[in-house]
């Protein structure tokens, strides 16, 4: 559960969090990890994602078309 920056799980010996199978031994698995940002810190600004221009595109399709029509004619 987690209730504000408190996490609370159980483990049982054997249970099924529990790697490692030895009576009286516990591998615990279980990791949190929460990014930390202050108050006062702006965030970032999102980046822009590259993409190919609408030319760019149309050569792409024309070549994948040009390759596959090659393949079929084999």
């Amino acid at each position: 559960t987690i209730q504000g920056s408190v996490v609370t799980y159980t483990l049982a010996d054997n249970g099924p969090l529990d790697q490692d199978l030895e009576s009286g031994k516990m591998d615990d698995p279980v990791t949190v990890a929460v990014p930390y940002v202050p108050p006062s810190v702006p965030a970032p600004a999102p980046a822009p994602v590259p993409t190919l221009p609408l030319f760019g595109l149309g050569i792409l399709v024309s070549l994948l078309g040009l390759f596959g029509l090659r393949k079929l004619r084999q």
